[in-house]
């Protein structure tokens, strides 16, 4: 058995309809995550368990998909046009 343990700040900042993010392991889907415009600054943990050994040859490959991007320019009016949706 394998465990991957991330700890991901969502930006979704109020007014927006928040984010959808799927997670790929080794070009498999593995999960999706949900996170509300309320969730922007916090933190969350996801704990990824696989029943199979994973990262065999020591590494694993992580991809994220993100259903939607924003800036802070346009959603708390400051001057950074940065398109983000987690850290």
């Amino acid at each position: 058995m394998s465990k991957i343990v991330l700890t991901v700040k969502p930006f979704t900042p109020p007014g927006t309809p928040g984010n959808t993010v799927t997670v790929f392991v080794d070009n498999t889907q593995h999960s999706i995550w949900e996170f509300s415009p309320t969730e922007v600054g916090t933190n969350r943990v996801f704990e990824m368990i696989f029943a199979e050994p994973v990262g065999l040859d020591g590494s694993v490959e992580l991809r994220f998909e993100f259903e939607s991007t924003y800036t802070p320019q346009e959603t708390m009016g400051t001057a950074d046009t940065r398109q983000l949706a987690m850290g």
